[in-house]
C-alpha cells in the first residue's frame, strides 16, 4: 500500500493498489485506486481486456477499458470504451460482490466477441 500525492486540496490519503480484494477479477489489467475525502471512502476500479504492453501509443484509454466507482454499495461506470457494452448501475456492498458483478459484466463481453 503506498500513499500517493494528489492534487485535491480536501483530500486527505490516497492510496494505490496493485492487487488486493479486486485481484479476482478476470481482466488483463486491473487498477485500483481508494480515496478518502473528508472521511468518507471512495473506490475507483481501471480495468482494460488488453495487457497494458499492448495499448496503442501506452494509452490506457485507447484499450478496451472501464473505470468504475464503487461507493455506497453501488457499482457504476463513470467511462467506458466505445467498443464495450453498457455496464448498468449495480448494487454490491462487499468486494467479492464486486468482483461478482465485474466478472459477470466481463464474461457477457467475451460471450458477444464470439
Amino acid at each position: 500500500m503506498k500513499t500517493m500525492a494528489t492534487n485535491l486540496s480536501t483530500a486527505v490519503t490516497t492510496q494505490a493498489f496493485n492487487s488486493g480484494a479486486y485481484g479476482a477479477i478476470t481482466a488483463s489489467f486491473v487498477r485500483e485506486l481508494a480515496v478518502k475525502l473528508e472521511g468518507r471512502s471512495t473506490t475507483f476500479l481501471d480495468i482494460s481486456l488488453e495487457a497494458s504492453h499492448s495499448w496503442p501509443n501506452g494509452i490506457f484509454q485507447n484499450s478496451r477499458y472501464l473505470q468504475l466507482v464503487l461507493r455506497d454499495g453501488c457499482v457504476q461506470a463513470i467511462t467506458k470504451s466505445y467498443k464495450l457494452p453498457t455496464f448498468r448501475k449495480t448494487k454490491a456492498a462487499t468486494p467479492e460482490a464486486v468482483v461478482k458483478v465485474v466478472n459477470r459484466y466481463l464474461a457477457r463481453v467475451a460471450e458477444m466477441e464470439g
